[in-house]
């Protein structure tokens, strides 16, 4: 929705009736805009010189895609590369094919753009608005206006809304009597003063400050599904949360760990500290780092956020050792229990649901380093791996089956996320081999956790798509809620996601719907508009990072030089692993990227 500029900043950009001139052949009202839109890197090159000239149809689409592209930190090539197709007769121009797929123009109504004709003013009010739209992923506006311009009637019936909306915002006004002539032609320099506005407009919204002040309320009651969406007792619940990924299974990239390539995982790390330290001082190492890395303050300041969700990732070496038997007889001792006990106690205080995530598998679930190995993908074929796999569920689902707290066991992270490796057990994701060995194990997990808990549901996640698991009512699975992480970085990607989510789970399958990972960079704002959108229940990767703010990875995010395990000293690695590693301690705070997925 877009937010009102200051009055003061309004008056600066809406002089639209000066005559005087500047150099550069833009009025004197408009130089500044123009001088700032071209340094931003959306006015194209034969519209830089001649600001007074009437725009085409053709030039103000192209206008609208470098915005966009230029907001995104991306080329207008790029941002148009994924649409093809000739949706007009008498242009194959690939900007306005891009613009027209994203929704924010179409053409005469007879197979034709026209896009040497001008531009009207009130087909510039739809096309801006309909920028916003794409960018945002907003698709309904909310703010009713009430046009009172002399000839609001001339204004065409398709228009009156968008009319309606650039008026409520400033973004477009009419002249100083009172007409907003809607069939009238459109100046470049008007066009670039109206982007110009938009750009201040959700400059505002993503620098807006953080409140800090979210409160959840009490959680009493499991979730449950019905119909296609959550509902804790008589109330609908959508999941907006983060994931605490990096805390129980470090994944190198993120961390402050020193690391060759990705064939070097978490389990390597861990090999060293034992080889060069001792198991028993391993063990203290990697519990001061787990101690530091999430603690009781991150909990509250989760729910200030205004997250009502955390998954956690885990492994099953957090409960067991490299041969499968749990770590302590009791339970209570478990290390990983008395973690995931002492994370949901404080998720519970803060009215905080949980989904609990088996990162890493016994064997590992795919190839990738993810899982806490590298490489293996030795899972699904090995009766030893999933015996252990089966036994660690059914001891969480034992121990949980009557919290609240706890939304959804996730049986398993990203099965046979193999892209980029090779050999035997690289299978490929969605592929016949890859998609019957996976929900084979989410069978005999499934069914495990049912024989203890027929209360909590139960979430599989597809394949990168939803395509590679079955419809759950043929197979049994009863209280299941799918899932999907997304990670593509353009809308057409997205929207195939999103299509998965809503209308073959929510609507052919009738259960519920989950994003259980997402950052899609440069659309970060597109797809996080479309999940607010849809109500689509969505936690975001990840909660904080070290050395890996970039791309927007991290809501908290910290660099710092990486150790290396093979050669620091146990003190050294105690002062990684210690209070540099508390939130508090100089993580910076993304504002950008949380205003967007807010």
């Amino acid at each position: 929705m877009f937010k009102k500029l200051l009055s003061a900043i309004l008056a600066a950009l809406i002089l639209l009736g000066m005559t005087a001139y500047a150099d550069g052949g833009f009025s004197d009202w408009a130089a500044a805009d123009a001088a700032a839109a071209i340094s931003v890197g959306y006015v194209p090159a034969e519209l830089q010189n001649d600001g007074r000239s009437d725009i085409t149809r053709i030039e103000f689409s192209h206008m609208a895609i470098m915005f966009i592209a230029a907001l995104r930190g991306t080329t207008a090539d790029k941002t148009a590369e994924p649409y093809s197709g000739k949706p007009f007769s008498d242009t194959d121009d690939k900007y306005i094919t891009a613009a027209y797929h994203m929704g924010i123009l179409n053409g005469r109504g007879d197979g034709s753009f026209d896009p040497y004709a001008r531009i009207t003013r009130q087909e510039a009010a739809k096309i801006i608005t309909c920028v916003y739209s794409t960018y945002t992923g907003s698709r309904l506006f909310d703010i009713p206006y009430d046009l009172s311009y002399v000839d609001t009637a001339d204004i065409a019936p398709w228009a009156e809304n968008y009319v309606s909306l650039v008026t409520a915002h400033r973004l477009m006004e009419g002249n100083n009597n009172g007409f907003f002539l809607p069939a009238h032609s459109y100046t470049i320099e008007q066009s670039i003063a109206v982007f110009e506005r938009l750009r201040h407009v959700i400059y505002a919204e993503e620098n807006e400050p953080a409140s800090l002040d979210g409160k959840n309320p009490q959680i009493t009651v499991p979730l449950q599904i019905r119909n296609g969406e959550l509902y804790n007792g008589k109330h609908n619940v959508i999941l907006n949360g983060v994931n605490l990924g990096g805390w129980l299974l470090s994944e190198l990239w993120m961390s402050p760990i020193a690391y060759p390539d990705e064939s070097f995982a978490y389990s390597d790390a861990i090999a060293v500290l034992t080889r060069r330290f001792g198991a028993e001082k391993a063990s203290e190492l990697i519990a001061l780092y787990e101690d530091s890395y999430i603690r009781e303050k991150d909990f509250e300041l989760i729910e200030k956020l205004g997250f009502n969700c955390i998954r956690i990732p885990f492994w099953y070496r957090n409960f067991m050792n490299e041969g499968y038997n749990m770590l302590t007889e009791s339970n209570d001792d478990n290390p990983g229990f008395k973690r995931l006990d002492w994370a949901i106690e404080q998720c519970t205080k803060h009215g905080i649901y949980v989904i609990l995530d088996m990162h890493g598998c016994p064997g590992g679930q795919s190839m990738s380093h993810s899982t806490g190995i590298s490489g293996k993908n030795e899972l699904y074929n090995n009766s030893q791996n999933l015996t252990a796999m089966e036994k660690l569920w059914t001891e969480i689902a034992k121990r949980y089956k009557d919290n609240p707290t706890v939304a959804a066991y996730d049986i398993m992270n990203e099965p046979q996320n193999n892209g980029g490796y090779s050999g035997e057990r690289a299978w490929t994701p969605g592929g016949p081999d890859a998609v019957s060995l996976t929900n084979a194990v989410y069978d005999r997990m499934i069914r495990a956790i049912r024989r203890i808990d027929s209360t909590h549901i139960i979430t599989v996640e597809g394949i990168w798509s939803i395509d590679a698991l079955p419809d759950p009512r043929e197979v049994g699975w009863d209280n299941v809620m799918y899932q999907l992480h997304i990670y593509d970085s353009n809308e057409k990607d997205i929207d195939v996601r999103l299509s998965e989510l809503c209308d073959t789970v929510r609507k052919k399958y009738n259960t519920a719907a989950l994003v259980g990972e997402y950052n899609s960079r440069a659309c970060e704002r597109y797809a996080a508009g479309r999940y607010y959108s849809l109500g689509m229940n969505r936690i975001k990767w990840t909660y904080k990072t070290v050395n890996a703010g970039y791309d927007s990875w991290g809501i908290y995010n910290k660099d710092m030089p990486r150790i290396d395990l093979n050669t620091a000293t146990e003190q050294e690695i105690r002062d990684v692993f210690g209070e540099n590693l508390y939130t508090e301690n100089e993580f910076w705070f993304n504002l950008r990227e949380y205003n967007i997925i807010k």
